[in-house]
């Protein structure tokens, strides 16, 4: 998967459920970042709840994101290996696209997704040190922002090709757009 934010690119891997097609981790090679879902199947859960043109589901995820991305970051203010928080996703369903990315061209299930995170904290992060006292809570409220995302799913492949979000940050970043498109696909044999 390659992302986009603000014209910059990175690649990674993104581990999917073969049967459902949901996004069960993901690692970024050049970061070094693991990022686990609790539940792992919250994607299916949402998709599932979100089957009719106009219906709307709410589910809620705890994510954690730990690797040397994560430690590297939180170093200067006392280190931390994860990054925790609560994500509360409501999602509508949307008619039906045709969507073109890289690895081809996919009739698409197309979801509108509503984001907001709370309970942002550091695991093993030295709340003694200064630095984190100062900082850490600015850094959390940067993490809480809510964020806008479109998704197209397709019964195609078991992968999502194209996904858009939008946040915005406090001043005087702004808004910062993000676009994942699926650059080519490899299905494993089954």
């Amino acid at each position: 998967m390659t992302t986009t934010t603000n014209g910059q690119s990175a690649t990674g891997l993104v581990y999917i459920d073969p049967n459902t097609g949901a996004a069960l981790g993901t690692e970024n090679a050049n970061a070094d970042t693991i990022i686990t879902f609790d539940p792992v199947d919250y994607e299916s859960r949402l998709y599932a709840a979100a089957t009719n043109i106009g219906q709307v589901a709410t589910v809620a995820v705890k994510v954690r994101q730990s690797g040397k991305s994560i430690t590297d970051a939180f170093q200067p203010i006392g280190g931390g290996i994860a990054l925790n928080m609560n994500y509360t996703f409501t999602v509508e369903r949307k008619p039906n696209e045709t969507v073109v990315v890289p690895a081809g061209s996919f009739d698409s299930c197309k979801l509108q997704i509503n984001v907001t995170v709370s309970n942002v904290s550091l695991e093993g992060g030295d709340t003694s040190n200064p630095l984190y006292s100062m900082l850490f809570s600015t850094l959390a409220s940067a993490f809480s922002q809510p964020f806008n995302t479109t998704t197209w799913l397709t019964n195609q492949l078991p992968n999502v090709p194209k996904v858009l979000v939008d946040v915005t940050l406090p001043a005087p970043v702004g808004l910062v757009t993000t676009t994942q498109s699926l650059s080519a696909k490899t299905l494993a044999p089954r």
